[in-house]
């Protein structure tokens, strides 16, 4: 595999977001929850601050809990390079011989309204190599419909040129 024909990065711009936020969110309500447990409240406001500390200790969590799976689903996003002879993913390099299938999906959700059908809101495209290993690319993340297209016209010249 020479130099690539294309190269298609993940956009993280949503995920970068999120997280920066909901870091910000849990550094914040952490240092809310610390103040309210280390205060001395009144007599009568002791219940009160004590419940305000625990529920700012769960907003903490789950503020980290997404900062922590938005990071991770960021790194797990991969560059795929698609060359005259095959595709990488990562660092990970598959000729067009040890690919099985490449197929672009929609991503339907049922509506809860009877009278409407399923709306598409994204589309999936999932490529498959080695007898079963698959990978998908978002189109949240990727230009699923140009990788597609390269992908295409790629294999294609492949396959005349090794007829």
């Amino acid at each position: 595999m020479d130099a690539p024909i294309a190269i298609f990065e993940p956009s993280s711009g949503s995920l970068l977001d999120t997280f920066w936020l909901a870091l910000m969110i849990g550094v914040g309500s952490a240092i809310g929850a610390l103040i309210l447990w280390f205060r001395k409240p009144s007599r009568e406001a002791h219940n009160r601050t004590q419940l305000a500390a625990m529920l700012l200790s769960f907003v903490v969590l789950i503020a980290l809990g997404t900062a922590w799976f938005s990071w991770l689903t960021q790194q797990r996003n991969e560059t795929l390079r698609i060359y005259v002879d095959g595709i990488a993913i990562g660092n990970n390099k598959i000729g067009f011989d040890r690919l099985d299938n490449a197929v672009l999906e929609p991503i339907n959700y049922p509506s809860r309204i009877p009278m409407q059908q399923q709306q598409a809101v994204g589309q999936v495209l999932l490529v498959a190599y080695d007898n079963g290993t698959t990978v998908a690319f978002s189109s949240e993340y990727y230009p699923v419909t140009d990788i597609m297209g390269k992908l295409r016209a790629s294999l294609t010249a492949w396959e005349k040129q090794n007829k």
